[in-house]
């Protein structure tokens, strides 16, 4: 499945705010983003920018403990 850039950053983001701290081997926002750093700044172009990557990787979800949070993550990001 491929997901704009800033959907898939939103999707990742809450994962991670729902993780409980006890988490084992859970994602890891200090590792490198898979698909690299992008920096926008005020009056960037093209607007909208989009990038094509694909979601998902070999975390199972639902052993974050979050009740509901089913699939398969990264465990790095996606893109910074």
């Amino acid at each position: 499945m491929k997901l704009p850039l800033f959907a898939a950053a939103a999707i990742f983001a809450l994962g991670l705010a729902a993780a409980p701290a006890s988490a084992q081997q859970a994602p890891d926002v200090s590792e490198n983003a898979t698909y690299g750093t992008t920096n926008l700044v005020s009056g960037f172009e093209p607007d909208p920018f989009a990038a094509a990557l694909e979601a998902g990787g070999d975390y199972d979800a639902s052993q974050m403990g979050v009740n509901g949070c089913v699939g398969f993550i990264a465990r790095a990001g996606l893109s910074d």
